[in-house]
């Protein structure tokens, strides 16, 4: 059997995690561009943290509610 006969929903992320899988890769790139753009590097550096600090909160704003909760089963 199919891993799609089991879905019955289209599966798509919202803004928020959109946006979040966004900031990750921006920092790479931002981080990769300060090694290679000396002049700024400092202000690439600080972006690429702001953007990753951005991102983490984002996820933690948004999956740390579900990820907190206790299990629907109720398994440890």
């Amino acid at each position: 059997m199919r891993v799609a006969d089991y879905i019955t929903e289209l599966l798509a992320a919202d803004g928020i995690t959109q946006a979040l899988y966004a900031f990750a890769p921006l920092a790479a790139l931002a981080r990769i561009a300060a090694a290679f753009i000396t002049p700024f590097s400092t202000a690439l550096l600080l972006a690429a943290a702001a953007l990753w600090i951005a991102g983490f909160c984002l996820f933690s704003l948004r999956y740390g509610p579900w990820l907190c909760r206790p299990r629907a089963d109720q398994r440890e």
